[in-house]
């Protein structure tokens, strides 16, 4: 878990410190993190039968992912909005607090 997380701060660091070069280099997977996988990790829960709702998808659901991305060729990630939200909006497009993080994804 340690190296998954040294790993993380190494690639927010390279990605920080990236300039516009380096970016136009870059392969991205867009990730609509309420969708694309859930936080404890079992997808066997079944679908998500409310699309009109949250489906449990998180920032720890997209890190237990980072090899399935990595291994598609990609090298970077662009993760959804991630500001808490009104009502339904697992998209992140329904932002109610800009200072706040939106729950069902993580925490701070």
């Amino acid at each position: 878990m340690l190296s998954k997380i040294a790993l993380s701060a190494a690639a927010i660091s390279a990605a920080s410190a990236a300039g516009t070069a380096e970016w136009k280099g870059r392969a991205v997977y867009q990730v609509l993190t309420d969708r694309f996988a859930k936080s404890n990790g079992n997808e066997n829960d079944g679908p998500c039968t409310d699309l009109s709702n949250y489906c449990g998808g998180s920032w720890k659901g997209i890190e237990n992912h980072l090899d399935y991305i990595a291994g598609m060729g990609f090298d970077a990630i662009w993760i959804s909005p991630h500001v808490d939200n009104f009502g339904n909006g697992y998209h992140g497009y329904w932002a109610a607090n800009w200072e706040k993080t939106n729950s069902h994804f993580g925490s701070d």
